[in-house]
């Protein structure tokens, strides 16, 4: 098996030689792309096309809350959260990035989580101090 990210980057030559390598028997490619159209027909002719859609915010809420309670962040509301997320249009490392940047800015404006057990209070005041020292 072999995995080739963002196939469509290949140059002509390289789209080529991935034909020739597809003939082999007992060969099994994974390739990745946003651009199908990018892509030689005989290379898409060569393979099985699965249409992977892109996550709604709506299930990315539950992810991007606890990234910014892993940072003893409050969140904002649900509403202001899902219009940063759309941002990311399905992107997960776009999403991701969004709520790392909300939760160190929320973080900066003093939005932060308190807890009553003495371990968490513990650990909220070493993820301050690490913060701080950035």
């Amino acid at each position: 098996e072999m995995g080739v990210t963002s196939v469509d980057n290949l140059s002509s030559s390289g789209m080529s030689a991935l034909k020739n390598v597809m003939n082999m028997p007992n060969t099994v490619f994974i390739f990745t792309t946003n651009n199908l159209q990018k892509i030689e027909k005989g290379v898409q002719s060569r393979s099985h096309v699965i249409h992977m859609g892109s996550a709604k915010p709506q299930q990315w809420l539950p992810i991007c809350k606890k990234i910014l309670a892993d940072q003893c962040v409050v969140p904002p509301s649900d509403s202001m959260l899902l219009s940063l997320i759309a941002q990311g249009k399905g992107d997960a490392r776009a999403t991701i990035g969004i709520a790392q940047r909300l939760a160190r800015r929320r973080f900066a404006e003093g939005h932060v989580l308190v807890s009553d057990t003495p371990q968490a209070q513990a650990d909220f005041n070493i993820s301050l101090i690490n913060e701080v020292m950035k």
